[in-house]
């Protein structure tokens, strides 16, 4: 039913991940097709060793070396599919991508679909997400300006009638660039005005790599050039110079050292590509255009880097004004608390949480002794009404924070823990579940001496696969305890933004998660740190791995004998709570989808409301344990 076409030239290595991406996704296309843009022999050699597994799915088309254009065009005219879906050979699918798209498409009756993206690595790792499509359709209106379908050609989905007729030739050859931009433009004039749909789901991972075509500025600009030319009529010609001029001199030759004040750089460059370029006469007048935008693009960022100055310094001023108000609220509510300096001071925080605090407050009191102080919103419920339950009312603005930026609320209130209360301070996240005396086993190595105390975040061993040379595992954040000695030097702004996730003396380049700073700034000071079992406290191993004694489960959800930690419920409501008020969240749309996945399921089995097949067949080893 589905042709999928793939031009390739070299590059075996990528290739193959590729073509696995595509078999292995699911849905099982009639054809992959591999057009080869003459390739050298040893790589088709390698090649053709390489689709002999795939049993006649995967065939290589010979073409002569015409350029990916010519190479799609060659794939469209010997697809047999109903659809033809394209692919660089690059890039990788996720898992789901063509029933997703097949079905988005028949529901929506579209001709034409395409999915969002993110940006991977060369070993397949997301390095960045792309900005969601705006649009959940695009006609011919909006491709004026810029090109709005996202993931190049490796996110299209269209039906092969429109690909084939009048003509098989629906990429332009001699377009070095925009070439897939100019293609939808022809599909939606071929379809008589359909629009093309844009798919929510992230489906492709577009690779960032130093063979990128968009790399080759000269490239780049000969492309758009020549692209006005044929389009101008149809696009907003000035539009589209001043984007590409803001593209391609981004990293002009430096002249004066910097980008930001470099026009001489900037107009050395356009020069150069002027001269030596293969343009017509036509197309070199055209280029000449673009001096204009080059400046004024440069003096356009000036002014945007100075609104962003001053936009940041507005932002901290305010923000060191609420941690001072603060501190002073949470100490005078913290005065009952600070009589007894010989107890801990046991913690959580739940804005918007009328959801967890029930089930959390509950857990701990069962199994837990001692006091816990809640911080908690304006309007929130105070679902338990007990003694040893400490209430501290948020002001409105710290809770207004929470639900557009929760790390940012949650930084504020522990640096003002930590350097109101003096002495042992344990904190537990409100998204968890006490299954054992939690407190007792946080705290007992903490009067043994050891300054920090929780499960690991592994550094050491490199899960996430970046490059952190030689640094120590930090502790995971939602339960561990710490000696308020620990940042006794810091001041309590200096304390916020390195909880907030700012880098400080001994940590490395990258960050995996706040708080991470303060760690080590502790252990730079030899400070000592006691990390907990994985199966005391679920998450990660100190070698890496998350393989606990409750198996698979702890992959899903972080499981251990003492506590089950959810992760990203309170962002799923606060996401929902944003979205009922209007206010926009600065999360990712990944990680807000992720939030409401995890808060569906802590529904699930928390109130035993109704969960998803997919995440029923996704979290089953999980649900097994927990039930």
């Amino acid at each position: 039913m589905i042709s999928v076409v793939i031009p390739f030239r070299d590059r075996i290595d990528l290739l193959q991940e590729t073509i696995r991406s595509i078999v292995e996704n699911g849905y099982q296309p009639l054809e992959v097709l591999l057009i080869d843009d003459s390739s050298s022999e040893e790589s088709l050699a390698r090649c053709y060793s390489l689709i002999a597994q795939y049993s006649g799915l995967v065939r290589v088309i010979a073409s002569p070396h015409r350029g990916v254009s010519a190479a799609r065009n060659a794939g469209i005219h010997a697809a047999r599919g109903s659809y033809i879906a394209f692919c660089d050979s690059d890039d990788l699918w996720k898992p789901g991508k063509l029933t997703r798209q097949l079905k988005f498409l028949e529901e929506n009756c579209y001709e034409i679909v395409a999915s969002n993206f993110s940006y991977i690595d060369l070993k397949g790792y997301e390095v960045g997400e792309s900005p969601q499509a705006d649009k959940t359709e695009l006609g011919i209106g909006d491709l004026r300006r810029a090109n709005g379908v996202p993931g190049s050609a490796s996110s299209v989905l269209a039906r092969s009638e429109l690909c084939k007729f009048p003509s098989p030739e629906l990429f332009d050859k001699y377009l070095e660039c925009c070439e897939d931009w100019d293609a939808w433009m022809s599909l939606i004039a071929r379809s008589e005005g359909k629009k093309i749909g844009i798919s929510s789901e992230f489906d492709v991972g577009i690779r960032r790599h130093e063979l990128n075509s968009q790399n080759d500025v000269n490239r780049v600009i000969t492309g758009h050039l020549r692209f006005i030319i044929k389009r101008w009529r149809q696009i907003d010609s000035l539009a589209v110079i001043y984007g590409v001029a803001n593209y391609a001199f981004y990293k002009p030759k430096k002249v004066f050292g910097t980008r930001l004040f470099n026009i001489a750089g900037r107009t050395y460059k356009l020069l150069e590509f002027i001269t030596s370029a293969p343009l017509t006469l036509r197309e070199r007048a055209l280029a000449i255009m673009f001096f204009p935008f080059v400046y004024s693009g440069c003096f356009y960022r000036i002014i945007k880097r100075i609104r962003h100055y001053l936009y940041g310094s507005i932002v901290r001023f305010i923000r060191v004004v609420q941690i001072h108000r603060l501190s002073k609220t949470v100490a005078r509510a913290l005065n009952d608390v600070t009589r007894h300096q010989s107890d801990p001071l046991v913690f959580t925080e739940s804005v918007n949480g009328d959801l967890l605090l029930p089930v959390f407050l509950q857990s701990y009191l069962r199994h837990s002794d001692g006091k816990i102080v809640v911080f908690i919103g304006q309007y929130d419920c105070r679902p338990v009404n007990s003694p040893r339950v400490i209430y501290i009312e948020m002001p409105r603005y710290l809770a207004r924070t929470y639900l557009t930026d929760g790390h940012v609320a949650t930084a504020m209130i522990w640096a003002v823990v930590l350097k109101t209360y003096t002495g042992i301070i344990i904190h537990l996240d409100s998204d968890t579940v006490v299954r054992g005396d939690v407190r007792s086993a946080l705290l007992a190595p903490l009067q043994a001496g050891y300054d920090v105390v929780g499960g690991v975040r592994n550094y050491r061993h490199n899960p996430h696969n970046i490059e952190f040379l030689d640094v120590p595992d930090t502790i995971a954040t939602y339960a561990f305890g710490i000696k308020s000695e620990v940042v006794s030097d810091l001041d309590v702004i200096e304390l916020y933004t390195m909880i907030n996730g700012r880098p400080c003396i001994g940590c490395p380049k990258v960050i995996l998660d706040f708080f991470d700073p303060v760690v080590f700034y502790a252990l730079h000071f030899e400070k000592s740190v006691y990390y907990m079992d994985s199966d005391l406290l679920g998450g990660c191993n100190s070698d890496g791995t998350r393989f606990n004694g409750f198996g698979s489960a702890n992959n899903l959800i972080d499981i251990g004998s003492l506590i089950i930690h959810y992760s990203a419920v309170g962002s799923g409501l606060s996401s929902l709570k944003a979205k009922e008020l209007g206010l926009s969240r600065t999360v990712s749309k990944t990680y807000d989808s992720y939030a409401l996945e995890k808060l569906e399921l802590y529904l699930h089995i928390n109130y035993g409301s109704p969960l998803s097949p997919n995440l029923q067949l996704k979290y089953r080893p999980a649900l097994d344990v927990i039930s």
